[in-house]
């Protein structure tokens, strides 16, 4: 680490309430909330931190059976004024200030000096209320000891049942449940470098480079930011992209204005020879080698090549990279027949380019192609810089249902001759879409059946129009109704879905269920939800059959609306 301190100082820098440019106040006020926030009876014996690795969501960090005792143990304390208990007090007061200088506070982790203090302090609570009952009413201390033994009984049964059961299923991917199949696996063997990433679009860093450091800066190079903000982009724990990575290969040439120093253009990060273990949602944009499913068969992680992340290889022009893909955005990933839909892409201008180009948007089926083509404005773009391409459609009226890949790529406007990759390939696959034919349900209404019998019928839940903050709680509001009694119990499940992240609500319908009725789901923000748009998904689980029901449209999750989430933290 002593090598590597820039490493470091970027990620302190990503997560620092006294971020540079920050006034000195709004940070300090921002500190002092987050310390206080870690002695909230609600965190730590009810709702714990936001972030499902470090604590079992809607538990606290500590058993609330312990609360009373942790009580008297902290007066007990402050009441003595000797030296030992200095030392505790002391640990109570300084604990928290790691974690209260971050954002996304309070944070388990980053909190972990902590643990073991309030079990002393529960175990001195506990030894004080049975002695002062052993002197003061020795006929109850038998009762109480069994109530406070049946109470941690009942607490401990019903955590390990949500620990043991649910937890392990619903968050297997975030705790990285079968990672260690893929250096188990024949065709890694010899392989040398196995890279875990969340993206397959791997954005650009510029970066400073020290000459001197390890000799002629254009052949061996180690990356020195002069500031986090030319490779920290966005606040959040994405910011941290200063990692000194080796085998960088340039989308652009480095050039030199410093003597000492270089700055370098834009690159991508890049493992020649590597195999690539991705989240299951960019499995349908690339060819899996294999897939990794978690205990109840869904897909977590898919294995690809480097050779198939190539795909997003930069367009050339007479030999040279002009054009690189960054970043493709869907704003519905299912549509009907005369909606309207929009692709954003993110290029990349990595070369000088001559002629004027167009950026064109394949929805291919098999059986049924829509182009759609937009003139790209490059004389403005910078030489490195990024920008959006938009291209808005409505689904044409012979699209038939079914699943379309979307393809697109850069031609020439003069010639309509397409641009071709180092790899010879023209169009690069961006993502997928599902036409669905006709209505939800006929009246407005999502529906579903079972073995040809109808089981449930909803309305679109109610979805907020202003811009959510992060651990911000709304609730949505639909109207169901069950034709018959359900056989069998059933999951109602709505889904959050952005680029790269998400989070799910379930609401559990129980056995013999009918008629209508208005339901209520309360959910919650994610403290380290993505900033920006979400697709909200419905759908219904089959926990018997342990698989997701399809609609009367054939879909398994329905898009019913969008929502926006912003870059802030709600106070």
């Amino acid at each position: 680490m002593a090598f590597r301190t820039h490493d470091l100082l970027a990620r302190a820098s990503a997560v620092d309430v006294f971020e540079p440019g920050r006034p000195f106040v709004s940070s300090l006020a921002e500190f002092i909330v987050n310390w206080v926030r870690h002695y909230d009876p609600r965190y730590l014996f009810f709702s714990g931190g936001d972030e499902p690795l470090f604590t079992l969501p809607g538990w606290g960090i500590l058993f609330a059976w312990t609360a009373p005792f942790v009580l008297i143990g902290f007066l007990h304390v402050c009441r003595r004024r000797n030296a030992r208990d200095g030392v505790l007090l002391s640990w109570m007061l300084f604990y928290p200030v790691a974690d209260a200088l971050t954002v996304f506070a309070p944070h388990p982790q980053r909190a972990i000096a902590g643990v073991g203090l309030y079990e002393i302090l529960a175990a001195r609570g506990l030894v004080l209320a049975f002695g002062f009952l052993r002197r003061r009413r020795p006929r109850w201390a038998p009762a109480a000891a069994m109530l406070v033994v049946l109470a941690a009984g009942w607490q401990l049964s019903a955590w390990a049942r949500e620990y043991f059961g649910p937890y392990r299923l619903e968050y297997a991917r975030r705790c990285y449940y079968g990672l260690d199949r893929v250096f188990k696996s024949s065709y890694l063997e010899g392989e040398e470098t196995v890279v875990v990433t969340q993206r397959i679009h791997r954005g650009p860093m510029q970066v400073f480079y020290h000459r001197n450091l390890w000799g002629p800066w254009r052949e061996r190079a180690e990356e020195r930011p002069l500031t986090p903000a030319l490779s920290l982009r966005e606040r959040g724990e994405e910011r941290q992209q200063a990692a000194a990575l080796q085998n960088t290969r340039y989308a652009a040439p480095t050039h030199d204005r410093w003597g000492r120093f270089a700055f370098g253009e834009p690159f991508l990060l890049d493992y020649p020879g590597a195999v690539y273990v991705l989240h299951s949602e960019e499995r349908g944009l690339l060819p899996a080698l294999d897939v990794i499913r978690d205990p109840r068969g869904a897909v977590l992680w898919a294995i690809v090549s480097d050779e198939a992340l190539h795909a997003h290889a930069p367009w050339l022009a007479d030999g040279s990279p002009v054009l690189q893909l960054l970043d493709v955005e869907l704003s519905r990933t299912h549509a009907r027949v005369g909606e309207s839909l929009a692709v954003r892409y993110r290029l990349a201008l990595v070369g000088e380019c001559s002629e004027p180009l167009a950026w064109a948007t394949h929805f291919f089926s098999g059986e049924t192609l829509w182009p759609h083509n937009v003139t790209m404005e490059l004389e403005h773009v910078p030489l490195g810089k990024s920008f959006d391409v938009v291209v808005e459609t409505v689904v044409p009226e012979y699209a038939g249902p079914g699943e379309y890949r979307i393809f697109a790529g850069p031609y020439r406007a003069a010639d309509e001759a397409r641009l071709r990759d180092a790899w010879g390939a023209d169009f690069h696959a961006v993502g997928r879409l599902t036409i669905a034919a006709g209505t939800p349900a006929g009246d407005g209404k999502y529906a579903w059946e079972r073995e040809g019998r109808a089981l449930l019928e909803m309305t679109p839940p109610s979805l907020p129009e202003r811009r959510l903050a992060r651990g911000e709680r709304f609730v949505l509001r639909s109207e169901i109704e069950c034709p018959e009694a359900l056989d069998d119990p059933v999951e109602l499940v709505v889904s959050f879905f952005t680029h790269g992240g998400q989070w799910d609500e379930r609401r559990w319908l129980a056995r013999g269920r009918h008629g209508r009725e208005m339901i209520e789901i309360a959910t919650r923000v994610p403290g380290n939800a993505r900033a920006g748009p979400y697709s909200v998904h419905v759908g219904l689980y089959d926990p018997a059959r342990e698989r997701m029901l399809l609609s009367r449209d054939g879909l398994r999750r329905l898009e019913t609306g969008r929502m926006h989430v912003a870059g802030r933290r709600r106070e």
